[in-house]
Protein backbone atom coordinates (compact mmCIF):
# COMPACT_ATOMS: atom_id res chain seq x y z
CA UNK A 1 0.00 0.00 0.00
CA UNK A 2 2.36 2.33 0.57
CA UNK A 3 5.34 1.22 -1.50
CA UNK A 4 5.62 4.96 -3.38
CA UNK A 5 4.44 7.14 -0.50
CA UNK A 6 3.76 10.87 -1.70
CA UNK A 7 6.79 12.89 -1.31
CA UNK A 8 6.05 16.27 0.72
CA UNK A 9 9.34 18.29 -0.09
CA UNK A 10 10.23 20.72 2.77
CA UNK A 11 6.97 20.49 4.57
CA UNK A 12 7.88 16.63 5.45
CA UNK A 13 8.98 17.45 8.82
CA UNK A 14 6.72 20.23 9.38
CA UNK A 15 4.05 20.53 12.16
CA UNK A 16 0.45 19.74 10.48
CA UNK A 17 -0.87 22.74 12.33
CA UNK A 18 1.85 25.01 11.27
CA UNK A 19 0.58 24.74 7.44
CA UNK A 20 -2.58 26.37 8.02
CA UNK A 21 -2.42 30.18 8.61
CA UNK A 22 -5.75 31.01 11.00
CA UNK A 23 -8.73 33.20 9.10
CA UNK A 24 -8.55 35.76 11.50
CA UNK A 25 -4.81 36.51 10.53
CA UNK A 26 -5.43 37.44 6.66
CA UNK A 27 -8.21 40.32 7.72
CA UNK A 28 -4.87 42.44 9.43
CA UNK A 29 -3.26 42.14 5.75
CA UNK A 30 -3.32 44.90 3.30
CA UNK A 31 -4.55 44.36 -0.10
CA UNK A 32 -1.28 44.12 -2.16
CA UNK A 33 1.92 43.99 0.07
CA UNK A 34 3.82 47.36 0.35
CA UNK A 35 7.08 45.02 0.67
CA UNK A 36 9.00 44.48 -2.51
CA UNK A 37 10.61 41.85 -0.74
CA UNK A 38 7.57 39.78 -0.45
CA UNK A 39 6.53 40.47 -4.20
CA UNK A 40 5.24 36.60 -4.81
CA UNK A 41 2.65 37.00 -1.65
CA UNK A 42 -0.75 36.89 -4.13
CA UNK A 43 0.64 35.02 -6.66
CA UNK A 44 2.08 36.15 -10.34
CA UNK A 45 -0.96 36.73 -12.05
CA UNK A 46 -1.97 39.63 -8.86
CA UNK A 47 1.32 40.93 -9.00
CA UNK A 48 1.29 41.32 -13.07
CA UNK A 49 -1.91 43.16 -12.54
CA UNK A 50 -0.57 45.46 -10.04
CA UNK A 51 2.03 46.21 -12.20
CA UNK A 52 0.26 46.72 -15.39
CA UNK A 53 -2.10 49.07 -13.26
CA UNK A 54 0.83 50.89 -12.05
CA UNK A 55 2.79 51.42 -15.17
CA UNK A 56 -0.60 53.38 -16.78
CA UNK A 57 -1.54 55.25 -12.89
CA UNK A 58 1.93 56.45 -12.29
CA UNK A 59 4.91 55.34 -15.34
CA UNK A 60 8.26 55.27 -14.28
CA UNK A 61 10.57 58.07 -16.25
CA UNK A 62 13.49 57.25 -14.84
CA UNK A 63 15.65 53.94 -13.78
CA UNK A 64 13.81 51.93 -11.83
CA UNK A 65 14.93 51.40 -7.19
CA UNK A 66 13.60 48.57 -7.13
CA UNK A 67 15.76 45.22 -8.42
CA UNK A 68 13.44 42.96 -9.61
CA UNK A 69 12.08 46.21 -12.15
CA UNK A 70 15.92 46.94 -12.62
CA UNK A 71 16.12 43.53 -14.27
CA UNK A 72 13.36 44.07 -16.43
CA UNK A 73 14.83 47.26 -17.79
CA UNK A 74 18.20 45.51 -18.36
CA UNK A 75 15.85 42.85 -20.20
CA UNK A 76 14.11 44.93 -22.41
CA UNK A 77 17.37 46.95 -23.30
CA UNK A 78 19.15 43.72 -24.09
CA UNK A 79 16.54 42.81 -26.29
CA UNK A 80 16.75 46.13 -28.24
CA UNK A 81 20.91 46.21 -28.23
CA UNK A 82 21.25 42.71 -29.42
CA UNK A 83 18.79 43.62 -32.33
CA UNK A 84 16.55 40.72 -32.03
CA UNK A 85 15.26 40.70 -35.92
CA UNK A 86 11.65 41.03 -35.23
CA UNK A 87 10.02 41.96 -31.51
CA UNK A 88 5.99 42.51 -32.37
CA UNK A 89 3.88 43.89 -29.74
CA UNK A 90 0.59 42.39 -28.64
CA UNK A 91 -1.89 43.32 -26.23
CA UNK A 92 -5.47 41.54 -24.67
CA UNK A 93 -8.35 43.29 -22.98
CA UNK A 94 -9.92 41.61 -20.26
CA UNK A 95 -11.93 43.54 -17.07
CA UNK A 96 -11.21 43.19 -13.83
CA UNK A 97 -13.70 40.76 -12.29
CA UNK A 98 -14.39 38.92 -15.38
CA UNK A 99 -14.73 34.84 -15.09
CA UNK A 100 -10.89 34.64 -16.54
CA UNK A 101 -9.61 37.32 -14.19
CA UNK A 102 -11.39 35.83 -11.24
CA UNK A 103 -9.49 32.83 -11.90
CA UNK A 104 -6.15 34.34 -12.23
CA UNK A 105 -6.21 32.81 -15.32
CA UNK A 106 -4.67 34.80 -18.46
CA UNK A 107 -6.41 32.64 -21.00
CA UNK A 108 -5.08 34.42 -25.13
CA UNK A 109 -1.59 34.50 -22.93
CA UNK A 110 -1.39 30.72 -21.65
CA UNK A 111 -2.66 29.32 -24.92
CA UNK A 112 -0.85 30.90 -26.92
CA UNK A 113 2.50 30.34 -25.36
CA UNK A 114 1.53 26.49 -25.56
CA UNK A 115 1.28 26.98 -29.48
CA UNK A 116 4.74 28.37 -29.88
CA UNK A 117 5.81 25.94 -27.58
CA UNK A 118 4.78 23.13 -29.77
CA UNK A 119 6.69 24.98 -32.91
CA UNK A 120 9.66 25.00 -30.97
CA UNK A 121 9.61 21.77 -30.46
CA UNK A 122 8.62 20.92 -34.03
CA UNK A 123 12.07 23.09 -35.10
CA UNK A 124 13.91 21.66 -32.17
CA UNK A 125 15.66 25.49 -32.28
CA UNK A 126 14.67 28.36 -30.39
CA UNK A 127 13.23 30.65 -33.20
CA UNK A 128 10.51 32.64 -31.01
CA UNK A 129 10.11 34.18 -27.51
CA UNK A 130 7.20 34.79 -25.91
CA UNK A 131 6.77 36.53 -22.86
CA UNK A 132 4.33 39.15 -21.27
CA UNK A 133 5.46 42.87 -20.34
CA UNK A 134 4.43 43.30 -17.13
CA UNK A 135 5.96 46.75 -16.79
CA UNK A 136 4.71 48.88 -19.87
CA UNK A 137 6.25 51.32 -19.04
CA UNK A 138 9.75 49.72 -18.64
CA UNK A 139 9.63 48.28 -21.96
CA UNK A 140 8.69 51.88 -23.44
CA UNK A 141 11.45 53.70 -21.22
CA UNK A 142 13.85 50.63 -22.43
CA UNK A 143 13.00 51.57 -25.85
CA UNK A 144 13.73 54.92 -25.19
CA UNK A 145 17.08 54.69 -23.43
CA UNK A 146 18.02 52.55 -25.95
CA UNK A 147 17.27 55.14 -28.96
CA UNK A 148 18.93 57.75 -26.33
CA UNK A 149 21.83 56.11 -26.56
CA UNK A 150 22.27 55.28 -30.44
CA UNK A 151 21.82 59.00 -31.12
CA UNK A 152 24.11 59.93 -28.33
CA UNK A 153 27.05 57.86 -28.87
CA UNK A 154 29.72 60.22 -26.84
CA UNK A 155 27.96 59.65 -23.84
CA UNK A 156 28.49 56.96 -21.61
CA UNK A 157 25.89 55.88 -18.96
CA UNK A 158 26.96 55.82 -15.20
CA UNK A 159 27.48 53.18 -13.08
CA UNK A 160 25.14 54.97 -11.14
CA UNK A 161 21.81 55.16 -13.52
CA UNK A 162 19.72 57.23 -11.24
CA UNK A 163 21.80 60.07 -12.58
CA UNK A 164 21.65 59.67 -16.01
CA UNK A 165 19.73 62.65 -17.69
CA UNK A 166 16.41 60.59 -17.38
CA UNK A 167 13.97 63.74 -18.02
CA UNK A 168 15.07 63.70 -21.58
CA UNK A 169 14.93 60.10 -22.46
CA UNK A 170 11.53 59.85 -21.05
CA UNK A 171 10.41 61.98 -23.35
CA UNK A 172 11.92 61.36 -26.75
CA UNK A 173 9.32 60.52 -29.22
CA UNK A 174 9.53 57.36 -30.35
CA UNK A 175 6.84 56.09 -32.98
CA UNK A 176 5.93 52.48 -31.04
CA UNK A 177 6.32 54.01 -27.85
CA UNK A 178 3.38 56.67 -29.30
CA UNK A 179 1.40 53.66 -30.51
CA UNK A 180 1.74 51.44 -26.97
CA UNK A 181 0.49 54.87 -24.76
CA UNK A 182 -2.58 55.29 -27.71
CA UNK A 183 -3.79 51.77 -27.02
CA UNK A 184 -3.87 51.82 -22.93
CA UNK A 185 -6.83 51.42 -21.89
CA UNK A 186 -7.69 51.52 -17.95
CA UNK A 187 -11.33 52.56 -18.12
CA UNK A 188 -13.70 52.51 -15.09
CA UNK A 189 -17.31 50.67 -16.39
CA UNK A 190 -19.76 52.16 -14.12
CA UNK A 191 -22.26 49.46 -14.39
CA UNK A 192 -25.68 51.34 -12.56
CA UNK A 193 -26.67 54.43 -14.39
CA UNK A 194 -28.15 55.75 -10.69
CA UNK A 195 -25.74 57.02 -7.80
CA UNK A 196 -24.66 53.96 -5.81
CA UNK A 197 -22.96 54.43 -2.15
CA UNK A 198 -19.67 52.49 -2.74
CA UNK A 199 -17.16 52.46 -0.06
CA UNK A 200 -14.50 51.09 -1.26
CA UNK A 201 -12.39 50.77 2.05
CA UNK A 202 -15.89 49.00 4.21
CA UNK A 203 -16.28 46.68 0.84
CA UNK A 204 -12.78 45.35 0.88
CA UNK A 205 -12.76 44.39 4.60
CA UNK A 206 -16.36 42.94 3.62
CA UNK A 207 -14.86 40.64 0.89
CA UNK A 208 -11.67 39.75 2.68
CA UNK A 209 -14.19 37.87 5.02
CA UNK A 210 -16.11 36.14 2.92
CA UNK A 211 -15.41 32.39 1.85
CA UNK A 212 -14.31 31.47 -2.06
CA UNK A 213 -17.35 30.33 -3.15
CA UNK A 214 -19.22 33.25 -1.71
CA UNK A 215 -16.83 36.21 -3.69
CA UNK A 216 -17.99 35.28 -7.04
CA UNK A 217 -21.88 35.81 -6.36
CA UNK A 218 -20.62 39.08 -4.65
CA UNK A 219 -18.96 40.33 -7.16
CA UNK A 220 -21.77 41.05 -9.25
CA UNK A 221 -23.18 43.37 -7.09
CA UNK A 222 -20.58 45.44 -7.28
CA UNK A 223 -20.94 48.35 -9.62
CA UNK A 224 -18.02 49.29 -10.93
CA UNK A 225 -15.72 47.41 -13.34
CA UNK A 226 -12.30 48.17 -15.17
CA UNK A 227 -11.00 47.52 -18.21
CA UNK A 228 -7.53 46.56 -18.36
CA UNK A 229 -4.65 46.47 -21.23
CA UNK A 230 -2.46 44.15 -21.07
CA UNK A 231 0.80 43.85 -23.13
CA UNK A 232 3.35 40.91 -24.66
CA UNK A 233 6.65 40.71 -26.84
CA UNK A 234 6.57 38.42 -29.60
CA UNK A 235 10.49 37.76 -30.65
CA UNK A 236 11.48 36.34 -33.88
CA UNK A 237 15.27 35.66 -33.25
CA UNK A 238 16.52 34.08 -36.98
CA UNK A 239 14.89 35.20 -39.88
CA UNK A 240 16.58 33.24 -42.11
CA UNK A 241 14.58 29.65 -40.64
CA UNK A 242 11.31 28.21 -42.52
CA UNK A 243 8.48 30.60 -40.57
CA UNK A 244 5.74 28.72 -42.04
CA UNK A 245 3.98 27.44 -38.87
CA UNK A 246 4.55 30.66 -37.13
CA UNK A 247 2.78 32.13 -39.76
CA UNK A 248 0.34 30.31 -39.85
CA UNK A 249 -0.07 31.68 -36.31
CA UNK A 250 -0.08 35.06 -37.19
CA UNK A 251 -3.05 34.13 -39.00
CA UNK A 252 -5.48 33.54 -35.90
CA UNK A 253 -4.56 35.62 -33.16
CA UNK A 254 -6.32 36.28 -30.01
CA UNK A 255 -4.33 39.60 -29.93
CA UNK A 256 -4.29 43.05 -30.97
CA UNK A 257 -1.00 43.61 -32.82
CA UNK A 258 -0.05 46.99 -31.10
CA UNK A 259 3.14 47.22 -33.55
CA UNK A 260 6.36 45.30 -34.96
CA UNK A 261 10.11 46.42 -34.44
CA UNK A 262 12.48 45.21 -37.37
CA UNK A 263 16.01 45.66 -36.69
CA UNK A 264 17.89 47.40 -39.01
CA UNK A 265 21.30 46.16 -37.21
CA UNK A 266 20.46 42.64 -37.91
CA UNK A 267 22.42 42.30 -41.45
CA UNK A 268 20.39 39.77 -42.47
CA UNK A 269 16.86 40.95 -42.09
CA UNK A 270 18.23 44.57 -43.60
CA UNK A 271 19.82 42.56 -46.54
CA UNK A 272 16.40 40.82 -47.37
CA UNK A 273 14.62 44.34 -47.05
CA UNK A 274 16.67 45.71 -49.41
CA UNK A 275 16.93 42.57 -51.61
CA UNK A 276 13.04 43.08 -51.76
CA UNK A 277 12.94 46.79 -52.73
CA UNK A 278 15.53 46.07 -55.43
CA UNK A 279 13.94 43.13 -57.38
CA UNK A 280 10.63 45.04 -57.08
CA UNK A 281 10.95 48.21 -57.96
CA UNK A 282 13.74 50.35 -59.92
CA UNK A 283 12.70 53.46 -58.71
CA UNK A 284 15.79 55.39 -56.75
CA UNK A 285 12.65 57.41 -54.51
CA UNK A 286 11.56 53.91 -53.20
CA UNK A 287 11.68 54.00 -49.39
CA UNK A 288 12.00 51.52 -46.47
CA UNK A 289 8.57 53.31 -45.37
CA UNK A 290 7.15 51.90 -48.76
CA UNK A 291 8.06 48.13 -47.84
CA UNK A 292 4.26 47.63 -47.33
CA UNK A 293 3.31 47.74 -50.64
CA UNK A 294 5.34 45.06 -51.62
CA UNK A 295 3.28 42.38 -49.93
CA UNK A 296 0.90 42.12 -53.00
CA UNK A 297 3.60 40.45 -54.66
CA UNK A 298 2.85 37.10 -56.38
CA UNK A 299 6.00 35.43 -54.92
CA UNK A 300 6.74 36.11 -51.03
CA UNK A 301 9.41 35.14 -49.09
CA UNK A 302 8.73 34.41 -45.49
CA UNK A 303 9.79 38.03 -44.15
CA UNK A 304 7.33 39.35 -46.90
CA UNK A 305 4.85 36.67 -45.69
CA UNK A 306 5.12 38.03 -41.41
CA UNK A 307 4.31 41.72 -43.22
CA UNK A 308 1.98 40.87 -44.94
CA UNK A 309 -0.18 39.08 -41.60
CA UNK A 310 1.04 42.33 -39.99
CA UNK A 311 -1.02 44.31 -42.19
CA UNK A 312 -3.85 42.12 -42.01
CA UNK A 313 -3.89 42.83 -38.35
CA UNK A 314 -4.35 46.66 -38.98
CA UNK A 315 -0.95 47.43 -39.12
CA UNK A 316 -0.73 49.77 -42.27
CA UNK A 317 1.88 52.54 -41.64
CA UNK A 318 5.92 52.35 -41.36
CA UNK A 319 8.16 54.59 -39.37
CA UNK A 320 11.82 54.98 -38.51
CA UNK A 321 13.30 55.03 -35.65
CA UNK A 322 15.14 58.23 -34.10
CA UNK A 323 18.14 56.59 -34.57
CA UNK A 324 17.71 55.03 -37.78
CA UNK A 325 18.58 51.46 -36.12
CA UNK A 326 15.01 50.48 -36.99
CA UNK A 327 11.75 50.34 -38.98
CA UNK A 328 8.47 50.48 -37.16
CA UNK A 329 5.40 48.63 -38.41
CA UNK A 330 2.47 50.21 -36.63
Amino acid sequence: MFTNPIQFGPYELKNFRSLFIPRESSSKDPLFSKNSKHANTYGKFLNDLKATLASYESPCRSYPMNKPVQDSFTYYMNKFDRNVPIIIVLKSKDTLFSPLSLSHWDKPYLEFKSKILEVTKLNEEKRYEFSRISHSDIFKLALQTSVYKNTNPSYIFPKAMATAPWEEISTIDDPLVSKIKQTEDFSLIDKNEDEVDFDINKEVKRCKRLDDGDIASYIQHIPYDLTISRYYMLNVHDITKDHKQFIKLLENLDFEVVGARLSMEDTTLSEMIRDIIKSATSSDSFAYEDILKLTHLPEKNDLLLILEKLASHGLVNVDRSLDKKALYVI
